[in-house]
């Protein structure tokens, strides 16, 4: 959506990410630079990543943390939360598009 909405304009992109960080108060994730286990990134189901673009990337104690670079999509969201149980607190991170497709890309083995 962010990048179809700045036509691939990276910097537009850029601008976009931080307008959306500063209004929903939501953490930022350079998933680019983070090395995502494959069995995390499978915990919640197949269908998450792929379909929703929702990343889990990291599991500390009992909190998951998940990427995504839709955070209006709270039906997604709710989902992750009900995959994820009620012991795991799910925290949501905000992450450049361009990063979640390599993501997708490297974790499912998708050419």
């Amino acid at each position: 959506f962010i990048e179809e909405m700045c036509q691939g304009d990276f910097l537009e992109t850029e601008k976009v990410l931080y307008q959306i960080l500063d209004k929903h108060k939501i953490g930022f994730i350079p998933l680019e630079d983070y090395d995502v286990d494959r069995d995390i990134l499978k915990s919640l189901g197949d269908e998450l990543p792929l379909k929703k673009g929702m990343i889990p990337f990291d599991l500390v104690s009992k909190n998951l943390m998940v990427a995504t670079a839709n955070p209006f999509d709270e039906e997604g969201m709710e989902e992750c939360r009900q995959k994820a149980g009620e012991n795991k607190r799910v925290q949501f991170y905000l992450a450049r598009p361009m990063a979640i497709s390599k993501t997708l890309r490297e974790g499912y083995r998708i050419k």
